[in-house]
């Protein structure tokens, strides 16, 4: 199994105040959506290290009641229980919390068995909180993995441009080759397209 904890600690530790990172650039994530009731992915990567400015788009009147996600990365597994889960268990213990932090989004994993389990909500020692409780049982040893979020729950109101972050995304070091990705539900029920274009320092 690939290591990817290290690049996922770059991914998420904090730069603010950066001064290495001032040169401005942008691209964009087109996102051509069919009529589905699934999840739908778009994204994009790029071949160097950036830090994320911010990100925008422009919501069309078919988008009202469509809902969408803004995530950096894959997930990546980060740890691993130490003690079975139950069905309803809240509280996993892991073999290590080092890169878990409240807020993050995490499941649990065994084969095509994958219970999200939504925020961390409290760290304890080795245990961890999370926001869903499990709805499967797992053995000893299955993949805890973690996903960065930049947004999150985004149901869209009507016609109008939406910004995610501005300078307030700018702090977080993106490691080259990265996938920023948009994940996109079409609840209106017509084929439609968006452009969501990202603004990074480099």
């Amino acid at each position: 199994m690939t290591d990817h904890r290290q690049s996922t600690q770059v991914q998420i530790q904090e730069e603010y105040g950066d001064v290495e990172h001032r040169r401005y650039n942008s691209t964009s994530i087109f996102c051509d959506i069919a009529v589905s009731d699934d999840w739908q992915e778009f994204y994009t990567s790029l071949p160097i290290e950036m830090s994320l400015y911010a990100a925008s788009t422009l919501i069309k009147e078919a988008m009202e009641g469509d809902e969408a996600e803004l995530l950096v990365g894959d997930e990546v597994q980060v740890a691993a229980n130490v003690v079975a889960v139950a069905v309803d268990d809240d509280e996993i213990t892991v073999n290590s919390v080092d890169y878990l932090h409240v807020g993050f989004w995490v499941s649990i994993v065994d084969g095509a068995t994958v219970n999200d389990l939504g925020r961390v909500l409290e760290i304890d020692g080795n245990t961890i909180k999370v926001e869903s409780a499990a709805t499967d049982a797992f053995a000893v040893g299955k993949a805890v993995k973690m996903q960065v979020k930049m947004g999150h729950g985004l149901t869209f109101a009507g016609a109008g441009a939406v910004n995610f972050g501005g300078a307030m995304i700018g702090g977080s070091l993106i490691p080259a080759g990265t996938k920023i990705r948009v994940r996109y539900k079409n609840n209106e029920g017509t084929a439609k397209k968006m452009m969501l274009l990202l603004e990074y320092r480099y």
